[in-house]
């Protein structure tokens, strides 16, 4: 099997073509986003416009394999209240985040556990949370898999039991 190295850059307003054939793809939609509501161009540049310009904390990056762009990322502060609803510990920080690959060919190559470890590598160096958190739909157990083999653990189920919430711990909690 041949290796190809995976890479996470900024995302660039010539991104937008991109995130909006992924996020019209059906397959994707089934596990990011909504397939009854795919994105328009439009909607790309309304959501990530101001994302790109500094005025969310939101910072979208974009995924490459070899050269060749595959997928999304982003990672965003997590809300206190969120937090205690959640019932994770109040005197620690959190980041947030989301993450899909566009091109479902190449789905279950092993291509998300390269780009959430090296991910989560890069959000503990740059941000210094005390916990990394994410949260797939129950059904997504591809995704659930990929986590838990980055070291992520379930910590409980929110949304009233659609998603599960796995954190992923600077030290043990």
């Amino acid at each position: 099997m041949a290796y190809h190295e995976v890479s996470i850059r900024p995302m660039s307003p010539t991104d937008f073509l991109l995130m909006t054939k992924w996020l019209q793809d059906e397959e994707v939609l089934q596990y990011y986003g909504n397939p009854d509501d795919p994105y328009s161009y439009e909607r790309i540049l309304e959501k990530y416009s101001p994302r790109l310009n500094g005025e969310e904390d939101v910072p979208p990056f974009i995924v490459e394999r070899d050269t060749d762009p595959i997928g999304f990322m982003q990672s965003y502060p997590v809300k206190k209240e969120d937090a205690k609803a959640w019932g994770l510990p109040e005197n620690k920080t959190y980041i947030g985040i989301d993450q899909f690959i566009g091109e479902p060919r190449l789905w279950g190559k092993g291509i998300g556990t390269q780009m959430v470890k090296r991910f989560v590598v890069d959000v503990m160096i740059h941000k210094n949370p005390d916990g990394i958190v994410l949260d797939p739909e129950v059904h997504n157990m591809r995704a659930i898999r990929c986590y838990e083999k980055c070291g992520f653990k379930k910590v409980c189920k929110i949304e009233d039991g659609s998603k599960w919430l796995l954190a992923y711990w600077r030290s043990t909690q």
